[in-house]
C-alpha cells in the first residue's frame, strides 16, 4: 500500500525484484552498471542503518542490521562489481532473516537526483507521471457486460484516487446495471491504497466502514483507513461480488481482497496472493541506488491480523486461468438463486428468465471444457 512517508521514485513502489537465490554475483548484462568499492561501501553501509532506523519492527530491524553488517565483515559482497549483483545479494541477505516480500535494494541506469524526503515533486515530474498513469488508463484495463448481465472489471493497478476518480466512476457506472461484479486482480501488484478504499465504498451502503489501521513507525503514528462517505454514482449493496486472485496480486490488491472478504462482502476466487502487507519507502543512496524499506504494519479491522507472508486466500480456490469461468459461473447461479427467493438483482422475480439459463448452461459447458492439470 502507498503511505505518505515516500520518496519522489515512490512510483515504482510496489515492484518486486526477481525471485531470492542465494547471495551470489552473476555477470553484468546490457542494462546493468559497474559499481566501484567505494559506492559499493556506501550502499550496503545505507543499508545497514536504513533498516536499522526504519523497518517497521524495531527488533527485526536491529537483526537485519546485523546481517548485513555481519555479510559485510564477512567480505561476502566484495565479490558484487555490478548493480544487480549487489542489489540482489543484499536483497537476499535482508530476505534471509525476514521474508518481506516489500523488503529490498535496488537501483536503475537512469540517474535519479538526491533529493530531500520532504520535497514535493517538481511540475515537470509530476506531469511526467501522471502522463504515465493516463497512458495505462490508470490501471483500468478492461470492463463489459459478460452473459447474464454479470458485469467484469479487469483492473491492473490502483492509481491515484484523485487523479483516476472519474476513469473509476466511469468504470463503476458502467456496471452499475449488472445483477453481480467480478473485478479480476490476477495481474493486479498494488498501488495506492486511498484508490483501494474508495472502489470499496461502491459495495458497502450507509456510513463509512472501518477496513484497517495502518501503524507507522518512524512518525509513530496510526492512520486508520475508512471507506468513503460519498462515491459518485449508485452503490453495489444488493450484488455479490466476486474478487479474482492470481500470483502477482500483492500490496493494496491484497489489501482490497482482504477487508472485503472479512467485511463478508467479497468472495475471493484462484489462487493463494503473495503475502506483501507492510506499506513501504524508498530511502535513496545516491542517483543510482536505493533501499525499500517497509516502515509500517497493517491490522486488519475485522481479523486484526493481516496478510504478510501468508496472502489472502480463495474462498475459492482454482487454477488462476480458470478463475474467470469459475467466478462467472458462480455468479450466474447467484443471480438465479435471488430470483428464485424474489429478491436482488435487476427486475428479480420467479419467472424463469431464458437469457439467464442459456447463459448458466453456456458458463457451465466453458468450466467443463476447462483442462484439468
Amino acid at each position: 500500500m502507498k503511505s505518505a512517508p515516500c520518496l519522489a521514485i515512490a512510483s515504482i513502489l510496489f515492484v518486486l525484484l526477481c525471485s531470492i537465490r542465494p547471495a551470489v554475483c552473476p555477470a553484468q548484462e546490457a542494462d546493468d552498471l559497474p559499481v566501484a568499492a567505494s559506492v559499493r561501501a556506501a550502499v550496503v553501509d545505507s543499508t545497514i542503518r536504513f533498516v536499522r532506523e526504519s523497518y517497521f519492527d524495531s527488533l527485526l530491524g536491529a537483526r537485519l542490521s546485523d546481517a548485513v553488517r555481519r555479510a559485510r565483515d564477512a567480505k561476502r559482497f566484495e565479490r558484487c562489481v555490478t548493480a544487480s549483483a549487489l542489489c540482489e545479494s543484499l536483497t537476499a541477505t535482508l530476505r534471509r532473516v525476514v521474508p518481506d516480500k516489500h523488503l529490498k535494494v535496488d537501483y536503475t541506469v537512469r540517474p535519479r537526483p538526491m533529493e530531500p524526503a520532504t520535497r514535493a515533486p517538481s511540475v515537470e515530474e509530476t506531469a511526467r507521471q501522471d502522463d504515465q498513469s493516463r497512458r495505462r488508463n490508470f490501471g483500468f484495463e478492461r470492463v463489459e457486460r459478460l452473459p447474464g448481465n454479470v458485469g467484469y472489471l479487469n483492473l491492473r493497478r490502483f492509481e491515484r484516487p484523485w487523479l483516476a476518480g472519474e476513469t473509476a466512476a466511469a468504470a463503476m457506472a458502467f456496471l452499475a446495471n449488472t445483477d453481480a461484479v467480478i473485478i479480476d486482480l490476477r495481474g493486479n501488484g498494488g498501488g495506492y491504497g486511498d484508490m483501494a478504499n474508495f472502489l470499496a465504498t461502491y459495495f458497502f451502503d450507509g456510513e463509512p466502514v472501518h477496513l484497517r489501521d495502518v501503524h507507522d513507525r518512524p512518525s509513530r503514528s496510526m492512520l486508520q483507513a475508512w471507506t468513503m462517505p460519498y462515491a459518485p454514482g449508485p452503490r453495489f449493496t444488493g450484488k455479490e461480488l466476486y474478487l479474482l486472485t492470481g500470483k502477482r496480486t500483492f500490496s493494496a490488491a491484497e489489501a482490497f481482497a482482504y477487508g472485503l472478504k472479512n467485511q463478508g462482502r467479497a468472495k475471493i476466487v484462484g489462487v493463494t496472493t503473495r503475502g506483501g502487507a507492510h506499506p513501504t519507502s524508498a530511502m535513496q543512496v545516491n542517483e543510482h541506488f536505493a533501499v525499500f524499506v517497509p516502515h509500517a504494519h497493517v491490522v486488519d479491522a475485522v481479523s486484526g491480523d493481516d496478510w504478510e507472508g501468508k496472502g489472502v486466500t480463495p474462498d475459492v480456490e482454482t487454477e488462476e486461468e480458470k478463475a474467470l469461468a469459475v467466478a462467472h459461473l458462480a455468479a450466474l447461479r447467484g443471480i438465479q438463486e435471488r430470483r428464485k427467493a424474489g429478491g436482488g438483482g435487476t427486475g428479480a422475480d420467479a419467472t424463469p428468465d431464458p437469457d439467464l439459463t442459456s447463459a448458466i448452461e453456456e458458463a457451465t459447458r466453458a468450466v467443463e471444457a476447462l483442462p484439468a492439470k
